[in-house]
């Protein structure tokens, strides 16, 4: 008995890019367009989490639905850490396709407006420590 070699010729799947525009100068509640382009096998699935495994939002507070296709964007508000400072913020992309999966995560950097005291009022027993008129978060001591 003679064995013959097959060749098989499994085409797998790889994120060519993942970016994100703009890249830079971003600040807290700004929204940013995720960008992709998947190589290899037809995209079954798509998913982007933020680096706390949730799903992000889009401008209007709505969680995003990637559509499903080997190029593709969506728009993403960028939540920093109140009170942080300068903060990064990642967005992980798993793709799923021809058998196999694909993963990429991209890294920004974040302007984070620390709170602002608009008002310090001490007068009838209760006091806002400070308001913020941007993130609108307010503290009161009593």
């Amino acid at each position: 008995i003679e064995a013959t070699p097959v060749t098989v010729n499994v085409q797998g799947i790889r994120i060519e890019t993942f970016a994100a525009n703009p890249s830079s100068g971003i600040r807290s509640g700004d929204v940013i367009t995720l960008e992709w382009v998947i190589e290899g096998a037809n995209v079954e699935s798509i998913e982007i989490l933020d680096e706390e495994g949730n799903v992000p939002v889009d401008g209007d507070d709505n969680p995003i639905d990637p559509r499903v296709g080997n190029a593709g964007s969506v728009e993403v508000k960028v939540l920093g850490d109140v009170g942080a400072g300068d903060d990064t913020e990642s967005y992980t992309l798993r793709a799923v396709g021809g058998g196999g999966s694909a993963e990429e995560t991209i890294t920004l950097d974040v302007e984070v407006a620390l709170p602002i005291i608009d008002t310090f009022d001490t007068s009838a027993g209760t006091s806002t420590a400070y308001q913020s008129a941007s993130s609108g978060l307010s503290m009161v001591a009593r």
